[in-house]
């Protein structure tokens, strides 16, 4: 059974003091309805986040989460250059926050996310880069 739900894709998310709530900065969108528009396909994104989250509650243990971002080749991006949220968990709703550094992308199209849990696919989704209009 799926942890997430739901997966937001922004440029950072920001946790406020106290913990629960969040701000979600340079919203593109829910996958799989984002596009993620850039000026230089050949350029890497400085940073992508990518905000997973369960909407029901979880079942309290142990929990290792990683990201994963393929291009539309199917070759990996982040696997290995994004730390993974290794901890226990209370029961209750749960957000994973994993943020991509650096993204190398490979051009335009349609590119895989997947939210990897204790070692197993969990959530998984589209989106799309694609080339920013000119300015005019």
């Amino acid at each position: 059974m799926s942890i997430f739900k739901f997966c937001a894709v922004c440029d950072d998310v920001r946790v406020e003091f106290g913990g629960n709530k969040s701000v979600i900065i340079g919203f593109f969108g829910m996958v799989p309805y984002v596009d993620v528009l850039v000026s230089n396909p050949s350029q890497p994104i400085e940073k992508l986040t990518f905000l997973f989250m369960s909407g029901t509650p979880i079942i309290a243990g142990h929990y290792r989460i990683q990201v994963s971002v393929k291009d539309p080749a199917g070759r990996e991006l982040a696997n290995q250059s994004v730390p993974a949220i290794d901890q226990d968990m209370i029961a209750g709703p749960f957000n994973a926050i994993l943020a991509v550094q650096s993204l190398r992308l490979t051009g335009i199209g349609k590119y895989h996310v997947t939210a990897i849990v204790n070692d197993h696919e969990d959530f998984a989704g589209d989106f799309v880069v694609g080339l920013l209009p000119p300015v005019q």
